[in-house]
């Protein structure tokens, strides 16, 4: 059976509702394992530590995997104290590189969701002292397309779209989607064809 991998943080783990965007992921993939690995509060240099030995534990040989879907770097947007970056921009960019020359020796098709914004009178400061801006985060976004379009990855971005809708009604605490932001945040996935064009059940 065909095999989808999901990594990253908290909005792919699903913090906020009880099965996230990729527990309505896994209901839909009918035909396929779905392997939930994502962890809260993940940088890329955590996932960059792991992913190769997950994506071998879950492969069977080079390619086995039919799908890598990515959610990572809201964390590493983070400014601790409002001033000290968590992950620095150069980093975050190496170690996407490096995630997706991984994912791309396993996997046939890799894609990934892009980040989202955040209710800033709930997070500056956040939980932990961490200050998320939304500004920070669509430069974060704007380095994942960067790596995207130069490794061939799928990069799903509906930044903008979330800034035109009343977005801050439907996130459970500052970041995090509640059940209704993770039915339109799955909505937002299953409108593009590399996610629902023979996997989905419509």
């Amino acid at each position: 059976m065909p095999k989808v991998c999901i990594f990253g943080a908290s909005l792919g783990y699903g913090i906020g509702d009880n099965r996230g965007w990729s527990g309505r992921l896994k209901d839909y993939y009918k035909d396929k394992i779905v392997y939930n690995m994502c962890i809260p509060a993940n940088t890329t240099t955590m996932l960059l530590e792991r992913i190769e030995n997950e994506c071998k534990a879950r492969s069977d040989h080079t390619k086995s995997i039919q799908k890598i879907i990515i959610s990572i770097g809201t964390t590493d947007s983070a400014l601790l104290d409002g001033k000290e970056p968590l992950v620095t921009k150069k980093t975050f960019k190496e170690n996407l590189l490096k995630i997706f020359k991984i994912s791309g020796r396993y996997a046939e098709e890799v894609i990934f969701i892009g980040l989202t914004p955040v209710d800033e009178t709930k997070t500056r400061p956040y939980k932990h002292n961490k200050h998320f801006t939304n500004k920070r985060i669509l430069e974060y976004n704007k380095i994942i397309e960067q790596c995207c379009l130069e490794c061939n990855v799928i990069f799903i971005d509906f930044f903008q779209e979330m800034i035109n809708l009343n977005f801050t009604s439907w996130l459970a605490d500052g970041v995090h989607p509640n059940k209704k932001g993770y039915d339109l945040f799955f909505d937002f996935i299953k409108k593009y064809e590399c996610i629902n064009s023979d996997t989905i059940k419509q």
